[in-house]
């Protein structure tokens, strides 16, 4: 895509959002989607406008998913009944770290040990922990 093109279509959003991008964002937007054919940028830009509610940012744009020239489809699991994780392959578990005089409670998340887990891998491609691993 050459500058011209990118900032022709950049000009739709700054119109729609009625805001503008100063001259350092252009830029490294610019060098982050040179690469991008103009199609898959304006594809982007559409998605954006129905989907975001600021002017968008770099990830913005590039969580659109349109690499394939369509946005991605969300996969459906079929998950089974677990009581430990309530069927949807992620437990919670907190740890608590002292921090000189108090003591901080942080939150996790680790997989279950059920086939829900094994799914949220396989088709999500998560890479936590499970249970087991974590020795909980």
């Amino acid at each position: 895509m050459t500058n011209t093109e990118f900032i022709q279509a950049t000009s739709r959003l700054e119109n729609y959002f009625d805001k503008e991008y100063k001259a350092e964002q252009q830029k490294e937007m610019f060098s982050m989607f040179r690469e991008w054919s103009k199609e898959r940028y304006i594809q982007a830009i559409s998605y954006c406008i129905r989907n975001c509610k600021y002017l968008p940012k770099i990830v913005d744009l590039v969580n659109a998913e349109i690499g394939t020239g369509r946005i991605q489809e969300t996969k459906k699991i079929d998950f089974v009944k677990c009581d430990k994780c309530n069927g949807e392959g992620f437990i919670k578990y907190f740890r608590k770290i002292k921090d000189g005089d108090r003591t901080i409670e942080y939150e996790y998340i680790a997989l279950c040990t059920c086939e829900n887990a094994d799914k949220q891998r396989q088709i999500n491609g998560y890479n936590l922990p499970t249970l087991a691993e974590i020795g909980l």
